[in-house]
C-alpha cells in the first residue's frame, strides 16, 4: 500500500457526523445550559485540550510529522471503523430496545457500512485481518464491547458521541495553513452537527440512566481518544 495515500485520509468520526458536503455554521450545534448532552462535552473539554496537545497533533499542525507515523494512524483508525461497524449492526438487530434507540442504531450503521466499504475500496483493502491493533486502539475498542454488553443500549450512544465531538473541535483548533501536507486533516474534519443525531435522544433519556456511570464512560471514551492520537507518534512504526 501507497503510505502517501493516507494523506489525504480525513478520519472516520467526522465523515460519519453528517453529509462530507455540510459545514458548520454558527448555530448548528448550539449550547443548551440544560442539555446533558453539552454537560458531557463540557465537563470533559480538558481532555479535549490534552488532545490538541499530545506530540502527534503538535507535530502535524507544524506540518513535520513522519509520514509513516501518519499512515500507521489512518490504518489504526481504519481499524477502528471495522469493529465499531460490526458493533453497530450487532447493536442495530438487538431485541428488546426502545424504537427511537433502535432507528439510531440503524442510522448510524447504515452510515458506518457505507462508508467503510469506500474506505475498503479506496485503498485496495481486501483482507481487513492484516490489520494489527496496536495497545491504545485495542484497549479503545476492548472498552467499546464493555460498555455493549455490561450496559443498556443508550450507554453505547453516550459511547458513540466521544468520536464525534471530538475530532469536529480538534479541526477547529488546530492552527494549520492551506499550505501544510496534513491540511486535510483540519479541512476535513471541520463541521459536522453530531447534535442531530445525539442530542435529542441523550436529552431525552437523561432522567432514565444514571449520570454518574454515563459520565464514567464518556470521560473513558475521550481518555481513548487522546491515548489514540498521543500513541500513534510515540509507538514505533511497523513499516510493511
Amino acid at each position: 500500500m501507497n503510505s502517501f495515500l493516507f494523506l489525504t485520509f480525513s478520519g472516520v468520526c467526522y465523515s460519519l457526523v453528517d453529509s462530507a458536503h455540510v459545514k458548520w455554521t454558527p448555530g448548528q450545534d448550539v449550547e443548551d445550559s440544560s442539555s446533558f448532552y453539552e454537560d458531557l462535552w463540557k465537563s470533559n473539554i480538558d481532555i479535549a485540550n490534552a488532545t490538541l496537545q499530545t506530540r502527534f497533533l503538535q507535530a502535524m499542525q507544524m506540518g513535520n510529522l513522519p509520514v509513516e507515523k501518519y499512515t500507521i494512524f489512518g490504518m489504526q483508525d481504519l481499524y477502528y471503523m471495522i469493529n465499531v461497524t460490526a458493533m453497530l449492526r450487532e447493536m442495530s438487530e438487538k431485541k428488546p430496545m426502545p424504537e427511537d434507540i433502535k432507528q439510531f442504531f440503524k442510522g448510524r450503521f447504515n452510515s458506518y457500512e457505507k462508508y467503510l466499504a469506500y474506505l475498503l475500496n479506496d485503498f485496495s483493502l481486501t483482507n481487513e485481518s492484516v490489520i494489527v491493533p496496536r495497545p491504545a486502539m485495542a484497549s479503545y475498542i476492548n472498552n467499546y464491547h464493555r460498555v455493549m454488553k455490561k450496559y443498556e443500549p443508550i450507554y453505547f450512544v453516550v459511547a458513540l458521541l466521544p468520536c464525534s465531538k471530538l475530532w469536529p473541535y480538534l479541526a477547529e483548533n488546530v492552527n494549520m495553513t492551506e499550505n501544510n501536507p496534513y491540511y486535510s486533516f483540519k479541512r476535513d474534519n471541520q463541521g459536522g452537527n453530531p447534535a442531530k443525531h445525539f442530542k435529542g435522544l441523550l436529552d431525552g433519556y437523561q432522567h432514565k440512566m444514571n449520570k454518574k456511570t454515563a459520565h464514567q464512560i464518556f470521560r473513558q471514551q475521550m481518555e481513548h481518544e487522546k491515548n489514540f492520537f498521543q500513541s500513534s507518534y510515540t509507538e514505533k512504526p511497523i513499516l510493511f
